[in-house]
């Protein structure tokens, strides 16, 4: 999010190409690349200052991804008891989802990405994500059509 990082470079042994897609969400003009497996490492890490390196494994059918929506709290709480707890630095599925009804209704609606905010409520899986459209800043009508795109539950807005 700062205005310091122009470019970010995402490396795992397995793709990234879904966790670019989101990190491109963000309200920035920094530019987010993958890079997957060893033959790639070097270019990731050339000219790079800082370089995040995701985890884990990527999610099959039936798996819900329920149980990351308390990391992003419990990391709070400690930062916190340490001290250091900066919002502007931690992020998680919360802000993903932020970020990405943020993108969707300026996009549906011309405007800056950097000024809207919708407010995001539930957990982080499919139907559980409730974007609470009407409270919208600025305020950003929807029509039938536009909200049934959505918030259907099979939309790939929120897979």
């Amino acid at each position: 999010m700062s205005h310091l990082v122009s470019t970010l470079h995402l490396y795992n042994i397995a793709n990234v190409k879904r966790v670019v897609a989101d990190l491109s969400l963000c309200n920035t003009h920094s530019q987010v690349l993958a890079f997957t497996g060893p033959s790639e490492l070097a270019d990731c890490l050339k000219d790079m200052n800082v370089m995040v390196i995701p985890a884990g494994v990527p999610r099959k059918h039936g798996m819900t991804r329920n149980t990351v929506n308390s990391t992003v709290p419990i990391a709070a709480q400690v930062l916190k008891k340490k001290g250091v707890y900066d919002p502007k630095k931690l992020f998680g599925v919360t802000t993903l989802d932020v970020v990405r009804a943020n993108t969707f209704i300026s996009r549906k609606k011309k405007l800056k990405h950097i000024i809207v905010d919708v407010p995001v409520i539930g957990g982080h899986a499919g139907i559980t994500i409730l974007p609470i459209f009407s409270k919208t800043k600025p305020s950003a009508s929807l029509t039938d059509e536009e909200f049934q795109e959505l918030t259907v539950s099979d939309s790939e807005c929120w897979n």
